[in-house]
């Protein structure tokens, strides 16, 4: 069980969170074994609709939000990076991510996105306007 919770408020989930994000009053969470990012109040964390479904995505690793452009990464460390629009509820396969090089953890700023694997332990780093 996992809990996101603001100063007076508090959400608990019942199933493995992977990766939280947030862009403006969204909360983007993001769940292990699940093709849906959902998307929660930032005030009161009631869930928002029914998610971004992301045909495709087997299990997210993290989440990551570009303020910059209002995109959405999400690694998933079965073979690639996601790249979802916050705005369309769009979504593209971004970046493949070899068995070499399984996506497991970012980071993003300034339209970097940094990309960490679990095993081989390795950083990588692209470029957000490179698509």
């Amino acid at each position: 069980m996992c809990v996101i919770s603001n100063s007076l408020r508090t959400l608990c989930v019942v199933d493995e969170v992977r990766g939280v994000a947030q862009l403006g009053n969204i909360v983007y969470v993001g769940f292990a074994r699940s093709p849906i990012v959902r998307m929660y109040a930032a005030d009161t964390l009631s869930l928002l609709g029914d998610g971004i479904h992301v045909e495709g995505m087997e299990n997210p690793s993290d989440i990551v939000v570009c303020r910059d452009d209002r995109q959405l990464y999400v690694a998933d460390e079965e073979c690639c990076i996601w790249r979802v629009s916050a705005d369309a509820h769009s979504y593209e396969r971004w970046l493949f991510t070899p068995l070499t090089f399984p996506a497991w953890k970012l980071s993003l700023m300034s339209r970097r996105l940094l990309v960490t694997a679990r095993s081989p332990p390795v950083l990588r780093q692209y470029n957000t306007t490179n698509s």
